[in-house]
């Protein structure tokens, strides 16, 4: 059985690309090991639906980077970064960073890219929460990961006890699922017990679309329970969902007539932008899953810019360290090179750099990081 590498074996460059030990042993024979380089990481073209995207996964990098004489510059944790934009610069000798590049690009790669997916969902929806819901999708040495970027963008992550690792303040609660009511004698059956048991452990919405119609169910489900239904999750098959949006409309129409407006109603299955876009005025929450753990990935590069602090780079990037200069004025952004003494204006100011160092040796927990760029995101909605 093959194990999960160890958090040593991947700070001491055991997780690398074949290629990243060539590299170090030529430089070892042309005595260029001890090299000062600047490796700079930045996306150059952006999956066409995305505009900005979101950086993440700092916390990451100063756990693989200290002890290592590295200096690192970085922009902050939930904040966005456009295309050809330097998110980080990594300085240091060519013998410690040669081996872990590739890890370092993967966890740029994978963190931004699942923090930005969730932030573009989270805007869309506002201020109706989005549950992670993507755990059955996942192999499941990956789901803490999965958690803590989810988590970051704007999702809610209590629909599983291993949320607990991340915020231990967290209250688990989740929805019903068809298991139960398909082995039941009974639907009633195993609703009633669902409701029964959902106070003490968090469960709020039992689930539609078991064995007929979505709003059929609803109402048999109103007339045998009546206050006690606090919430319905509706999980229609793709073969009978027709027109998704009409038929929570028309599930909303029924609990306005029965006077139950307060009933909760919360969507999961092929949840995508469009249907948040179509139906967060009548739900009360989305469940996602496989739109975040699927489809695009950022493509990440680190590109040496500079070495023995002269600007040298492989053609078709732009050599030289850079910085992203901001004009908190009128929201101006610019990429050049960084210098100390070098100052960009714009509307009579200086403009700042987004880009700044970061202490190596910070005891910040993990958490800090990941509510940081959470807060950040929320803050956009």
């Amino acid at each position: 059985m093959f194990e999960t590498p160890s958090k040593k074996d991947i700070c001491n460059g055991k997780i690398s690309d074949h290629c990243n030990l060539l590299s170090l042993l030529t430089l070892e024979k042309i005595h260029k090991e001890n090299s000062i380089i600047c490796l700079e990481a930045h996306v150059s073209n952006f999956p066409n639906e995305i505009e900005k995207a979101h950086f993440f996964g700092l916390h990451d990098f100063i756990r693989l980077l200290k002890g290592k004489d590295v200096q690192v510059y970085s922009i902050e944790p939930g904040h966005e970064f456009f295309e050809n934009e330097p998110v980080i610069n990594l300085i240091g000798y060519a013998k410690d960073l040669a081996m872990i590049k590739s890890t370092l690009t993967g966890i740029l790669a994978f963190h931004s890219t699942v923090v930005t997916k969730c932030a573009h969902l989270k805007k869309i929806a506002g201020n109706k929460p989005i549950y992670f819901f993507g755990l059955r999708k996942l192999h499941p040495s990956h789901i803490m990961q999965y958690l803590e970027a989810t988590y970051a963008g704007g999702f809610e992550i209590n629909a599983t006890d291993l949320a607990k690792q991340i915020d231990p303040n967290l209250e688990i609660s989740d929805c019903q699922e068809h298991v139960s009511n398909i082995i039941a004698d009974d639907l009633i059956e195993s609703w009633r017990a669902f409701i029964k048991i959902s106070e003490q452990y968090g469960g709020i919405y039992i689930v539609l679309d078991n064995f007929s119609d979505t709003v059929t169910e609803a109402k048999f489900a109103i007339e045998k329970f009546k206050h006690e239904i606090k919430g319905f999750l509706v999980d229609t098959s793709r073969t009978r969902r027709g027109d998704i949006v009409q038929i929570l409309k028309e599930l909303k129409w029924y609990l306005n007539l029965y006077s139950k407006k307060e009933v909760k109603i919360g969507l999961t299955g092929g949840v995508d932008s469009n249907i948040i876009k179509n139906t967060k005025d009548i739900l009360s929450s989305f469940g996602v899953g496989l739109n975040i753990v699927s489809g695009y990935i950022f493509d990440f590069s680190f590109q040496i810019v500079e070495v023995d602090s002269k600007p040298k780079s492989k053609i078709g990037v732009f050599p030289g360290r850079k910085n992203v200069y901001y004009c908190k004025n009128c929201g101006k952004r610019d990429v050049d090179i960084d210098r100390d003494v070098y100052k960009k204006m714009c509307c009579n100011n200086e403009m700042e750099k987004l880009l700044k160092i970061v202490d190596l040796t910070s005891t910040k927990e993990n958490i800090d990081y990941i509510m940081e760029s959470r807060n950040y995101i929320l803050s956009l909605v």
